[in-house]
């Protein structure tokens, strides 16, 4: 398995909790910044962590994981198509990659503002307009999407407050979802208070191969 874009390791850490690499051979976290790269390998157990820029990884061989993860990744980098030249790359031919990223509908409204436009971010290079042009680059690629999911993008009150108290220095600087699979009762008020949806914007979550396997 190799996670693209692994930042501090919240994906990996959060299906290691819940027992779900123990068939796992060999497992990569890919990230741009050292400093993530190593809390990844504090928190996660048997992980391999590679500082690289995820659009060109020159340490691993051409069609060599079962299973690739790239959440939240793509509207970051500067070459959208490169990074997923490197998916289809790295991704053996029977395997599966896990895509995601955030649409933004022309109505779409947050806090944040980038060249003048809305960003959910504000280090998001892009937010995609649809579904659909979302799939057309997957599609260039020859990476065929086996299963489509949108949900709408909420946040949590608490989810707020946590990022306030971790840029005050009250929390470690590592991200919500660990802290909250960490904090047992802070994960039970996360469920019970409101969530605030976000305006026009939607995660989409793409299950791709290089043929199809479902």
């Amino acid at each position: 398995m190799l996670d693209l874009g692994c930042g501090d390791g919240r994906l990996l850490f959060s299906l290691q909790y819940h027992g779900l690499l123990k068939n796992a051979e060999r497992i990569v976290g890919v990230d741009l910044s050292g400093v993530r790269v190593r809390r990844l390998l504090r928190k996660v157990g048997g992980v391999i962590g590679l500082v690289s820029d995820a659009c060109r990884v020159k340490e691993l061989d051409d069609g060599s994981f079962d299973m690739i993860i790239c959440s939240q990744l793509i509207e970051h980098v500067p070459d959208d198509q490169a990074l997923l030249r490197e998916i289809r790359r790295l991704l053996k031919e029977d395997g599966y990659a896990y895509i995601s990223s955030v649409i933004r509908k022309p109505y779409g409204f947050w806090m944040y503002r980038r060249d003048g436009e809305f960003r959910l971010d504000p280090t998001h290079v892009r937010e995609y307009p649809s579904k659909e042009a979302f799939l057309i680059l997957l599609e260039k690629e020859e990476l065929i999407p086996e299963k489509i999911s949108q949900v709408k993008v909420k946040y949590s009150i608490i989810d707020l407050l946590v990022r306030a108290l971790i840029g005050i220095g009250l929390y470690e600087q590592e991200d919500t979802q660990t802290i909250f699979l960490r904090r047992k009762l802070l994960a039970k008020f996360r469920k019970m208070l409101l969530e605030l949806p976000v305006l026009g914007y939607e995660h989409i979550e793409v299950l791709a191969s290089l043929k199809h396997n479902l």
